[in-house]
């Protein structure tokens, strides 16, 4: 059983001392969305944002993010006009979409 753990021991040293890739410059690019789900209390997954929603995940090369998530279900303003949409039209549009930015944390080196 020692020698395994030497082993290891040696192998985990190895790649400790290697050149680290760095995630965020990994992930750097823009994304498309392809599925947005939530997942429940009974660990089911349910859609979120209709059937087939849009977005996109922009994150640049030190880590800085942006992303934009859309129902595909959303309507126009009757009025052409959101600052005179009915509550329901408002309520319908604010929570038919999710839009935020933000810098990649990484601890101990794990997004």
């Amino acid at each position: 059983m020692r020698p395994l753990l030497v082993v290891t021991a040696v192998a985990l040293v190895a790649c400790q001392t290697a050149t680290p890739i760095d995630p965020a410059r990994s992930l750097a690019g823009t994304w498309t969305l392809v599925a947005a789900e939530r997942e429940l209390l009974d660990g089911s997954r349910v859609p979120d944002y209709g059937a087939h929603p849009s977005g996109r995940l922009t994150i640049d090369a030190d880590g800085r993010y942006s992303l934009r998530i859309f129902s595909a279900e959303r309507r126009n303003f009757a009025s052409g006009d959101k600052a005179t949409g009915t509550d329901a039209e408002t309520r319908q549009a604010v929570l038919g979409a999710s839009t935020h930015y933000g810098a990649i944390v990484l601890r101990n080196g794990v997004l």
